[in-house]
């Protein structure tokens, strides 16, 4: 990962890793549309703030899709991004009108397993620090191969998890 630097406050450091997610997205492609977009929300019973904001919209011209990042950066290496972060993310996309686009979560760190799972379930794609290394770094290798990474540990997740309630039922005499 990235070496920390000072950046005299979280705002500071969320529109750096902004401008930093914008330049990796640029080399496989991808057009900045816009930057900290601002929404009315049209759901206030539900979310009662009266605005919510898309870090970055970005356009890939090579499958003609949109797609809407949300930018998580941290101080510490050491901290991941949890569920809430994740499902606060999926809301605000839901309570926008985000239907009709990819959506992606870039973080510098991880992703806690909730996370990966809930992700997973509502088909955002997460870009950790290492994968976006690895998109900076040129190689070759695209969102579209980090989606089908993201597929794949999801497709082991559920076997894994039906081998495990197999395994219990035969353990337990049946279900």
């Amino acid at each position: 990962m990235k070496p920390r630097q000072n950046y005299g406050s979280p705002v500071g450091l969320g529109r750096s890793f902004e401008r930093r997610v914008v330049k990796a997205f640029n080399r496989l492609g991808y057009t900045l549309v816009e930057k900290n977009k601002w929404n009315r929300n049209h759901n206030y019973y539900r979310d009662h703030a009266t605005k919510r904001e898309y870090d970055l919209i970005m356009y890939n011209s090579q499958n003609n899709q949109y797609y809407i990042l949300e930018c998580k950066a941290h101080e510490n290496p050491a901290n991941e991004v949890g569920l809430g972060l994740v499902k606060e993310f999926s809301h605000k996309l839901n309570n926008y009108n985000g239907f009709n686009v990819s959506r992606v979560m870039v973080t510098d760190t991880d992703y806690s397993s909730n996370a990966k799972r809930y992700a997973g379930q509502q088909s955002i794609i997460l870009v950790n620090g290492k994968e976006l290394m690895a998109i900076e770094q040129e190689k070759k290798m695209g969102l579209e191969d980090i989606v089908n990474l993201a597929k794949a540990s999801i497709k082991n997740r559920m076997i894994e998890s039906t081998f495990n309630i197999i395994k219990e039922m035969i353990r337990t005499g049946g279900g």
